[in-house]
């Protein structure tokens, strides 16, 4: 039996919440990581580093519901490996899966949008869903310009949240808030015009 049926039948099994076994454990991306897709979601096994000096550990977590359905449609290692079960967020109103490189949060007004990257390092930096932008409302987009008719696609990524927008370019990400959130100062809109232009113009707010 390996990690991953341990964890699966401390769960409940075929009568758990994760139903019946639907995939033969495969490998996901080019590590040493594996997962095994059930009829409502996953459980994945990987190798984490502890602490500086103290060695590796193997740890399984799973993924469902919602969550899974976003992480199915984006892809099995679009974010990697979860680093954790699905987790009631602090304010008891959404859940969220942590990834290997980002993150996929839910709630019943939302639903399920990943983060990941730049925009999710920022997003961190600011306090991520208790910040003032809230959570978000969609998965990673990518502005476009119109070029001899044609809409073309721009160095420009964005994730939307509740009440802003967080963008990335190759100089870094910026947070811009819709102009009738002014408040505190702190988070008035950037000032820098690229990234103004585009979101205010995107968001229908000049």
């Amino acid at each position: 039996m390996s990690v991953i049926d341990e964890r699966y039948e401390q769960l409940g099994g075929a009568t758990g919440f994760l139903g019946a076994p639907v995939s033969d454990e495969q490998r996901l991306g080019d590590g040493p990581s594996r997962y095994r897709v059930y009829q409502r979601g996953a459980i994945y096994w990987t190798v984490q580093d502890l602490k500086e000096g103290n060695g590796l550990t193997t740890q399984t977590y799973e993924v469902h519901g919602e969550i899974w359905k976003c992480l199915q449609a984006l892809g099995p290692d679009f974010v990697g490996c979860p680093l954790s079960d699905e987790t009631v967020c602090p304010d008891g109103r959404g859940r969220v899966n942590r990834f290997q490189r980002g993150s996929i949060y839910w709630t019943l007004e939302t639903q399920a949008h990943e983060v990941h990257g730049g925009i999710h390092d920022k997003w961190c930096k600011i306090g991520r869903e208790q910040s003032a932008l809230g959570y978000p409302i969609t998965n990673e987009l990518r502005y476009t310009t119109e070029h001899e008719g044609i809409r073309v696609p721009t160095g420009i990524v964005y994730n939307r949240f509740e009440h802003g927008t967080i963008s990335w370019h190759a100089d870094g990400a910026h947070v811009t808030y819709p102009r009738e959130r002014l408040d505190p100062p702190e988070y008035r809109e950037m000032d820098h015009p690229l990234y103004n232009k585009a979101v205010f113009r995107v968001r229908g707010l000049h």
